[in-house]
């Protein structure tokens, strides 16, 4: 005879957690919340030193997912990242120009290890990069391709040959084995 089995209901919140504990669920989720806006302002600051989106993450300690859902909850944050990029290229534009135009200073050292002078570097191959970049039309490459065709008539001929190609003649066929023998 099977027994009749009696069922309890769940316990109420209040049973399950102290009355101490409540009082910490909110600031511990403020206190994540910190976490993670802090770990998004590094996130940002990364892309402005030029990071990756990969790569900040990784620094920042987020992964690309959390980013992901960040982007779809808040659009704002969209253009506050292609701001950092902008300050990021901004930089390494800076950075460029003065080692073109201002040069570097490399030391001259004697046989002791001793710095006695210096002497500046220029990169011209940077300065002819940063030309190109500003203005193409004057200091960039000059490709100039111009074709006229008039496809009509290139696919008319093209149909001409095959028509003439199948017009001309077969090759005789080979001689058939009795007539080798005969």
């Amino acid at each position: 005879m099977a027994r009749a089995r009696t069922v309890k209901s769940p316990p109420d919140v209040d049973e399950m957690v102290p009355d101490y504990a409540i009082s910490r669920i909110p600031l511990a989720l403020e206190e994540q919340q910190k976490v993670i806006e802090g770990r998004f302002r590094t996130l940002l600051q990364c892309l402005r030193n030029g990071l990756s989106e990969r790569s900040a993450c990784l620094e920042a300690e987020l992964t690309t997912a959390q980013l992901q859902k960040r982007i779809a909850d808040d659009p704002g944050f969209m253009q506050k990242m292609a701001d950092a990029k902008v300050a990021a290229m901004e930089k390494a534009e800076e950075a460029l120009y003065k080692r073109a135009v201002h040069g570097v200073k490399i030391p001259i050292v004697n046989k002791e290890g001793q710095t006695v002078a210096y002497r500046r570097q220029y990169s011209d191959d940077l300065l002819k990069f940063l030309l190109t970049a500003n203005n193409p039309q004057k200091y960039g490459q000059r490709i100039q391709a111009e074709v006229n065709i008039n496809l009509r008539e290139v696919l008319a001929e093209a149909r001409g040959r095959i028509i003439e190609q199948v017009k001309e003649p077969l090759p005789a066929p080979l001689p058939a084995v009795d007539d080798i023998f005969k």
